[in-house]
Formats: structure tokens, C-alpha cells, sequence
């Protein structure tokens, strides 16, 4: 990582987290890859043959289809999820022009709002395994959470999301939000939306209090090469052709280079404080690596988690490793905005 900062004040922690995961939880998390792995590449196959056809207007009819696939393989156990929203109750705000839905509880104290801006590769949006994540982090963090369910491509290609989440985030504002008040949190292709939409933020003067990322995946050029190592290693449950498709669908025409699709390329300076968790197996630990380098370089103050074990956003799990990273982040949340 680079040593010299462009901002004296910038401040880079980078720290190794090893977590011992016991034998039953590690087979039963390679197992689960492996079926991530073979759901997703068939479903990037068929989206490759319906895109050979140029038809697309097929591409729009195949698209509910494979996004239903993915939430089914998205939901987790029904006691996980009652264990996850115990306590909180979900409620669908209909004001506002924006899709979003509020964790709430009657524990939740002070006027700090979490977004939570979820990822899906562009394409799937919110599933249930993804709704019991953002509670358990809810409750961690002690703070009311607007989930922000932008539109997604194809229908809706770069920058239809963030425009959503920029617009959600300033109708809070103007709804007499504190912008100080406000922490992003997103995981993978949610923190491309997301980042984005913090870097307009920021461009009209509006700063939050802060940020924290999941496995983040901003580079839609797709340069980190642990995702290619990974890939024919076959090993996790991320294969290279999927965010690839993923990745043309959301650009249809737009540079994977350009700082509003990819804003690991943009103005990384002067960033609200920065949280960031990998893994060392996780397909996008390069992404991980190469935002936090980029955002120090440029002046941000940025913390980089390194944990020792997981797949692509292992937080989603329900083991030790994922308590205690849940836990991180709800005192980072907590502290900024204490």
C-alpha cells in the first residue's frame, strides 16, 4: 500500500483479523459456495445466449426470472430469521418516490439514520438473506436503517441507482435530517451505487458522518486480480463471468473506467471516515484493497479489515466470524455518530 498520502491528516489502519471457524461451519461454507458458484454461472450462461440474440426485449422478459432464481438461494433458515428480526419491525415507507423500507425498534435511541444501500450485482435487489443482515446490523449499530431498493438494470442501467439513492438521501435532508447524522452502508455492487452517490453528495457540499463497506465492488473494469485467481482456481463462490455479464448490463454502453460507474476511479478526497471489510478468500479482496489504497492516497481517513477466512460478504452467515464483524460494525457506526 502507498505510503504517502495526498492529505497529511489522511489516515490508513490496516488490520488482520483471524478468526478460528470450527470444521462443520467451514464444510458447510465451501458447500454453500459451491452452489453459489453452480447457480451463478448458469445463470450467466443464459443471459449470455440471450444476449447473443441482441433481442432485447427478451433480455427485459428473461430478466424477473433470474432475479426470483437468486433471492430463492438468498434465503436463509427460518430460525436464523426470526433470530435476526427479533426485536425490529420492517415498515415500508410509501411517501416517497424512491422504493425504501425502515428497521425499526422501540430500543433504537438518538436521531442518527443508517442507509443501507444493498448490493446484487446490479441486478437481483433484496433478499431475504440480505434483509436478515441489515437487521442484525441494525441492532448492532442501535440506529433506525432506511434501506434504499433502487431501480435495477437492465431496465434501469447506470446511473438509474444512484440517482435513487442520492434523491433518498437528500429527501431525508431536506425532511430535516442532520446530514452529520447519516452513516452509508452497503455491501458489494451496492458499494459502486453507493459511493457514487456519497462522491455527488459530497461534490454539493452535503458530508455525512460515514462509511462502511462489505466486500465493496467498485471497479467495474474488474482489474483486481484476485478475482481472476480465484475464477480458475475455482475456488469461493464468485466465477469471473458472472460480474462480467453483471457489469454489461448495468454499463449498456458506458466506460467501465468511468468514476460514476466505477468510483474507485473518482474523487476519493475528503471521504467521510471509512470502514472496509474483506476477506483473504473473498473474489473482490483486490477491490477491498485498491478503494481503501486509492481514498488514503487521496486524503481519506479509511480503516481496512482483513479477516482471515469467508466468502464474498460473509457477514450474510450466521457464525462466529460474521457476529463478530457485525459487531465491528455497529461500534463504528455507533462512533460516528455519537
Amino acid at each position: 500500500m502507498a505510503a504517502i498520502p495526498a492529505n497529511a491528516a489522511a489516515r490508513l489502519a490496516v488490520d488482520h483479523v483471524s478468526v478460528r471457524t470450527p470444521f462443520v461451519e467451514a464444510w458447510l461454507g465451501r458447500l454453500r459456495a459451491h452452489l453459489q458458484r453452480w447457480v451463478f454461472l448458469r445463470a450467466a450462461q443464459e443471459v449470455a445466449h440471450v444476449l447473443q440474440t441482441g433481442d432485447r426485449d427478451a433480455l427485459l422478459r428473461a430478466a424477473p426470472g433470474w432475479r426470483a432464481r437468486a433471492r430463492r438461494f438468498g434465503t436463509p433458515g427460518s430460525t436464523a430469521m426470526t433470530q435476526a428480526l427479533e426485536g425490529v419491525r420492517i415498515v415500508p415507507a410509501g411517501d416517497t418516490e424512491v422504493a425504501t423500507s425502515w428497521i425499526e425498534s422501540d430500543r433504537f435511541e438518538g436521531d442518527g439514520v443508517l442507509v443501507y444501500v444493498p448490493g446484487g450485482s446490479f441486478v437481483v435487489g433484496m433478499s431475504p438473506r440480505l434483509t436478515a443482515l441489515i437487521a442484525r446490523i441494525a441492532k448492532a449499530a442501535g440506529t433506525r436503517t432506511c434501506i434504499v431498493e433502487y431501480r435495477l438494470a437492465p431496465e434501469h442501467p447506470c446511473p438509474a441507482a444512484i440517482d435513487d439513492v442520492e434523491h433518498a438521501v437528500r429527501n431525508m435532508i431536506e425532511r430535516g435530517q442532520n446530514a452529520r447524522r447519516i452513516v452509508v452502508v452497503a455491501e458489494s455492487a451496492g458499494a459502486a451505487i453507493a459511493l457514487a452517490a456519497v462522491q455527488r453528495l459530497g461534490a454539493g457540499g452535503i458530508r455525512l458522518a460515514g462509511i462502511c463497506f462489505l466486500s465493496p465492488w467498485t471497479d467495474l473494469a474488474l482489474t483486481g486480480l484476485s478475482l481472476v485467481t480465484r475464477s480458475l482456481a475455482h475456488e469461493g463462490g464468485m466465477r469471473l463471468e458472472f460480474p462480467a455479464i453483471c457489469a454489461h448490463l448495468y454499463l449498456q454502453g458506458r466506460s467501465p473506467f468511468d468514476p460514476m460507474a466505477s468510483p474507485v476511479y473518482g474523487d476519493l478526497g475528503d471521504l467521510p471516515p471509512l470502514l472496509i471489510h474483506t476477506s483473504r478468500s473473498d473474489a473482490f479482496h483486490d477491490d477491498a484493497r485498491s478503494l481503501a489504497d486509492r481514498a488514503y492516497r487521496a486524503g481519506s481517513d479509511v480503516t481496512l479489515r482483513i479477516w482471515s477466512s469467508g466468502e464474498h460478504v460473509f457477514e450474510q452467515g450466521f457464525n462466529g466470524q460474521s457476529m463478530r464483524a457485525i459487531a465491528d460494525m455497529g461500534a463504528f457506526i455507533r462512533a460516528k455518530l455519537s
